[in-house]
């Protein structure tokens, strides 16, 4: 069962290139991009901290709107110390994740010839765990750790607000922030990254 979510999971990933490519015409520009920054998690109980690295390819369809497939890895951890426990079994580890997520989105650049360019950008993905460590967290508001692992994976929505300095089918930099949400449980488990990068023309 978990071999199964696991290769639906990398299947959807795989599959926004392949959309993006078909998208491609002869009057557009693609562009790759790579991202570091932060990433901050919103209402993950002890996990409280961590740091993203990204890769991007962007179809400019022209001036104003493009769309973009994304790639993040994101490494979170927590700075506190672990719950006390009685028994003498060791403790599962729920102060630490390993995720992966993929996104496709639609972005809008508020201005098309300026210096900077502020864009808005909304899309949709998918977000799984390391294959060597179950991605399990506290839930907001949670007094103790749950009896049984609590995934912080599946089909999630974003949104992203920034700026760049590469104008059209240009180079540059850019740096942004964003919400991704899980589609299933929104209140919890979100990531909220911040993002310094680098545009290809």
């Amino acid at each position: 069962m978990l071999r199964s979510r696991w290769f639906v999971h990398v299947a959807a990933i795989a599959a926004l290139p392949l959309f993006l490519t078909t998208m491609s015409l002869a009057d557009t520009n693609v562009r790759p991009q790579f991202s570091v920054g932060t990433s901050i998690p919103v209402n993950w109980g002890r996990v409280d901290h961590g740091q993203t690295l990204g890769a991007a390819i962007e179809v400019e369809q022209n001036s104003r709107w493009s769309v973009i497939a994304e790639f993040e890895a994101h490494w979170l951890e927590t700075n506190e110390l672990p719950y006390l426990t009685f028994a003498p079994a060791p403790m599962p580890e729920f102060g630490s994740a390993t995720l992966y997520s993929g996104q496709f989105g639609v972005r809008m650049h508020v201005s098309r010839t300026s210096r900077i360019r502020p864009y808005v950008q909304a899309g949709l993905g998918v977000r799984v765990g390391s294959s060597n460590d179950e991605p399990v967290a506290v839930p907001f508001g949670a007094f103790l750790p749950p009896l049984n692992p609590v995934p912080v994976d599946g089909p999630t929505a974003h949104v992203r607000l920034g700026f760049t300095t590469a104008g059209w089918r240009g180079a540059g930099l850019f740096a942004d922030g964003s919400v991704e949400a899980l589609l299933r449980r929104p209140g919890n488990f979100a990531l909220a990254p911040l993002r310094i990068g680098i545009m290809l023309p």
